[in-house]
């Protein structure tokens, strides 16, 4: 999973000259069939998961955003498991667990994982567990964030290592927050 959240980032990681906005590139998934058993019985959940890339610009120079970037993450709770230097700065987490709140804020804030049979947003409900890939470009006019995160949600009853998880998707609220937070430690 991890292998193709990065070759998709990468993939989508053309030259940065002149933004034209920030935003995300969705790429349709595969629509999928859960079969899930229940108190109520077998139900089962269709889910499409998309791969989202969230394009964020920073009007500063590429070196000012890498030295500051790695602490926004951690600031968030977010580990990093490797970061990787050269023409451009890929940061990578693999894998870490979430209850409730990332960042000081719900994780339905930025991850959407569907509803809870009782209509409880299961991003808030679940454990989940979530990889991010974030792509660390120069331009002529800034630096470009590209930012693929995907989570899945598990039952809190069973944890991350249980049963089939619910896939999760960005809201594109947390990439827009790290850019935001680079560029308060860079002008501040």
């Amino acid at each position: 999973m991890l292998r193709s959240l990065v070759l998709a980032t990468l993939a989508l990681s053309a030259c940065a000259t002149a933004p034209e906005g920030d935003g995300i590139v969705t790429t349709p998934g595969t629509l999928t069939t859960t079969r899930v058993l229940t108190d109520a019985g077998n139900v089962s959940v269709q889910s499409n998961a998309d791969q989202r890339i969230s394009t964020q610009w920073v009007r500063a120079p590429m070196n000012r955003v890498q030295q500051v970037l790695p602490a926004v993450y951690e600031s968030l709770g977010i580990p990093t498991t490797s970061t990787e230097e050269g023409a451009a700065l890929r940061i990578v987490n693999d894998g870490f667990v979430v209850n409730r709140r990332l960042g000081g804020q719900r994780v339905s804030e930025y991850l959407n994982c569907g509803s809870t049979p009782i209509g409880t947003n299961m991003a808030d409900a679940s454990t989940v567990q979530i990889r991010m890939v974030t792509l660390v470009r120069g331009g002529d006019t800034g630096t470009e964030l590209r930012t693929q995160m995907v989570g899945t949600a598990y039952s809190r009853a069973g944890g991350s290592g249980s049963g089939v998880g619910a896939p999760c998707r960005s809201t594109g609220k947390l990439e827009e927050r790290i850019a935001q937070m680079v560029t308060e430690r860079i002008t501040s």
